[in-house]
């Protein structure tokens, strides 16, 4: 997909943050897919820099109209420069006829911050693939992610973190929710070069199953050389525990809002690691809007 978008690109976003600027106010890109009689498909790149010693938020916002398919073709390349902060925040909430595949490759320099949160409640097929590597020393990188499927819906995460020298850091969370014959893929991988010593990674991905039907296959993954760092990883999913949904039915609390309340919890977890407070509001309203509509 992403030699097609090379192939086909036509269009897309350009956004380099001067040195040493401070942007107060999120920057906010809408996508909008409309199909209303035809199938479409579009293949956008971007390029996004964020210069020495500056600080911004982005916020992209996918979203679709019509009944007819498409397809997206998302290629974005991140270059974070010495000292700078990132705050890179995506929502995908296209219809439910919508292929949306999504490419990021993220260089993060000396003493520079990339923090990335990506939420999915839309698409018939959804594929979040970033790649970040760490390229200077003291570099730190947060890729944090929640998804919400029902129906057959599938959303797919594929991660890759390179710590490429000495001295970096890296926090890794997913975290989803599957109805009816839901689907998702958690694939992550962190990789550690021979010389870079003192490297701290940690990878955690957790689901709940709210449905016999529903499947998420995942496949975490270290892959370190040197001796002296710390990395971990791990993962789980299940269904909702029983003994907390009664304490909570127990107390007068009906069944749809007990169980919506043990749901938002778990992911509000994932969601709360938002920097900016009306962001992380923004998107946990959007997680219990989702849950609002749920089978069950």
């Amino acid at each position: 997909f992403y030699h097609l978008n090379c192939a086909f690109m036509q269009d897309g976003l350009v956004l380099h943050v001067a040195e040493g600027a401070k942007i107060e106010e999120p920057i906010e890109v809408v996508y909008l897919a409309a199909a209303d009689e035809e199938s479409l498909a579009y293949h956008p790149r971007h390029l996004i820099v964020a210069g020495k010693d500056s600080e911004a938020t982005l916020v992209e916002h996918h979203v679709g109209i019509g009944e007819s398919q498409t397809l997206a073709n998302h290629v974005t390349e991140v270059r974070v420069e010495p000292g700078a902060k990132l705050h890179h925040y995506k929502l995908n909430a296209e219809t439910d006829a919508a292929f949306h595949i999504s490419t990021l490759h993220a260089r993060v320099q000396e003493n520079a911050f990339y923090d990335s949160f990506t939420l999915t409640v839309g698409g018939q097929l959804t594929r979040n693939e970033p790649h970040v590597k760490l390229e200077g020393s003291f570099a730190d990188a947060r890729l944090n992610g929640a998804y919400l499927q029902r129906g057959k819906q599938h959303c797919d995460n594929t991660t890759l973190i390179e710590h490429a020298v000495p001295d970096t850091h890296c926090r890794e969370i997913f975290k989803g929710a599957l109805e009816g014959k839901g689907r998702a893929v958690f694939a992550g991988k962190l990789h550690v070069y021979p010389d870079a010593q003192r490297t701290d990674g940690n990878q955690l991905s957790r689901c709940l199953l709210l449905s016999d039907q529903s499947e998420i296959d995942t496949k975490p993954e270290l892959e370190v050389y040197p001796d002296d760092g710390v990395c971990s990883h791990g993962c789980t999913a299940g269904e909702l525990e029983k003994d907390p949904l009664f304490y909570l039915r127990s107390r007068g609390i009906p069944y749809p809002v007990a169980r919506r309340m043990m749901v938002e919890s778990f992911l509000a977890e994932v969601v709360e690691e938002i920097t900016t407070e009306e962001l992380r509001q923004a998107f946990l309203d959007r997680v219990s809007d989702w849950l609002s509509r749920s089978d069950q």
